[in-house]
């Protein structure tokens, strides 16, 4: 039976709006070029560049707002509990147990904001390519907020709050093991 005690959650780790200036930061290139495609002869037209604007922010700017807005989490004595979704809600739950690695990761734009995102994966064997993509031979992880397939993204976190987070999960890994009796283990 599952104690209603909690350890931690969003509202001790919040996201900070930082994440969302640099999500849109990071699409300012892809702004560019698609103004310099609606360019002709000097000025602007009316073409489709201009009738899928909308759509292009709303991608940009509000779905990202509202994906931080729409996600929570909560630490528990026996899981991690995730409520997500803008369009369709979602809980998951993830036993501290299937945990396999708990990663603190930090592009450029990440230090400049002094923000950082945890990266929670566990051993439900999901498929981790479709959260990866390949350029110039090397894997990257693509950003994302939540749960999906066999990870768990915890993004635009303050440095400090990411490492003390990431402490507290260890802490519950080692306290809450799987005892598989299939595996032996």
């Amino acid at each position: 039976m599952m104690s209603t005690m909690q350890l931690a959650s969003d509202k001790d780790f919040p996201i900070t709006t930082s994440w969302i200036a640099k999500l849109i930061l990071k699409k300012i290139p892809w702004i560019i070029v698609y103004f310099l495609l609606g360019i002709r002869y000097g000025q602007i037209y009316i073409s489709w560049y201009t009738l899928i604007f909308p759509l292009f922010l709303i991608f940009v700017v509000v779905f990202p707002i509202l994906s931080k807005i729409n996600f929570h989490f909560t630490l528990g004595p026996d899981t991690i509990t995730i409520y997500q979704g803008v369009l369709s809600k979602q809980r998951k739950y993830i036993r501290y147990g299937v945990i396999q690695n708990i990663l603190i990761s930090q592009d450029f734009l990440d230090r400049i904001f002094g923000i950082a995102t945890i990266l929670i994966e566990n051993a439900s064997g999901g498929r981790d390519t479709a959260l990866t993509t390949t350029r110039g031979g090397k894997r990257r992880d693509l950003e994302f907020i939540g749960a999906l397939e066999n990870k768990l993204s915890i993004p635009g976190l303050k440095k400090a709050k990411a490492e003390e987070l990431k402490a507290i999960l260890l802490q519950q890994m080692q306290q809450n093991p799987i005892y598989d009796s299939q595996s032996g283990l």
